[in-house]
């Protein structure tokens, strides 16, 4: 891919953040948050496989999170690309990460093109490892082995296994999670866009933010039963932006897309707002006759 330039990552000692290349002229950038939460998803590896075996499953998932995340964001990158929508920053963050653009698209097919070429891309993933999984154990393995790994060779088929198999639940888990229907999610911005072209931009909102909010606290629940058996698990979406989303919109009738700070080119009855599109987070909006541009 021509247009993406990684370099060795350079620390600002402003933000903390690391400064890892670009895509195209979108410099792309790491926070503090996206290596706690990543190293959160993989070091259960080292607490269960002391020494080398558990350390070397540790890097490699660090990184699949990573890889995963990134192409993720690039999928929305590169389609906005092909419709001339400029990608203007890549940030990755506690939750995720969030490509943000400079302009919008004309169309909102185009609009949907780049919203869903994020979670398809994972997909995608989860595809071809599975493909390698059938490779490397001469059909699909019991997801994932138990039995203690050697550590003598990092790429035992077992090890290899495991870090296939992982990368195949994660990749299906990052498809599933930004296809739910709340904000700021992917699916949260296709329904907002079904809704808001039959009807308009508050009444998108509104029924986004309800079932948001409904999946917070279902995602809250799941997080309280799966602490109590030992193995804290927990998604997006988050109530408080949910929440937000509805209270503007019931009470002052603002659309969720033009509440969002930090997203350029929003277009509004023919004016340019502000609009972002990623893994977690995008925008834009089409006022109340919505042709609904980017994220």
């Amino acid at each position: 891919m021509a247009a993406l330039d990684l370099k060795f990552p350079e620390l600002s000692f402003v933000d903390g953040s690391l400064d890892i290349g670009r895509f195209a002229q979108a410099p792309m950038r790491i926070y503090p948050g996206f290596l706690v939460a990543a190293g959160v998803l993989t070091v259960s590896n080292w607490w269960l496989h002391p020494g080398f075996t558990g350390m070397a499953l540790f890097v490699i998932d660090f990184v699949v999170v990573f890889a995963s995340v990134l192409v993720h964001e690039l999928a929305h990158a590169v389609v906005a690309k092909r419709y001339a929508v400029t990608a203007r920053r890549i940030d990755f963050h506690i939750f995720g990460a969030v490509v943000t653009f400079d302009t919008s698209p004309r169309r909102a097919w185009q609009e949907f093109a780049i919203v869903i070429a994020g979670p398809l891309s994972n997909l995608a993933l989860a595809a071809v490892a599975c493909a390698l999984l059938v490779v490397v154990h001469g059909g699909l393995p019991e997801l994932i082995p138990q039995g203690p790994l050697r550590s003598d060779v990092i790429f035992e088929p077992r090890i290899a296994g495991r870090a296939l198999t992982f990368a195949l639940y994660l990749n299906v888990g990052l498809f599933v999670v930004n296809m739910l229907p709340a904000f700021p999610l992917d699916g949260g911005k296709l329904l907002y866009m079904l809704i808001a072209r039959q009807r308009d931009g508050r009444t998108a909102t509104v029924v986004v933010a309800r079932l948001g909010l409904m999946l917070a606290f279902a995602s809250y629940l799941l997080l309280l039963v799966t602490a109590i058996v030992g193995c804290p698990v927990w998604s997006p979406p988050g109530a408080a932006i949910n929440l937000n989303a509805l209270l503007a919109a019931e009470r002052d009738g603002v659309p969720y897309y033009l509440t969002r700070p930090g997203f350029p080119n929003i277009v509004t009855h023919g004016r340019s707002r502000n609009a972002a599109t990623g893994s977690r987070a995008f925008s834009r909006i089409a006022g109340r006759a919505p042709k609904v541009i980017r994220g």
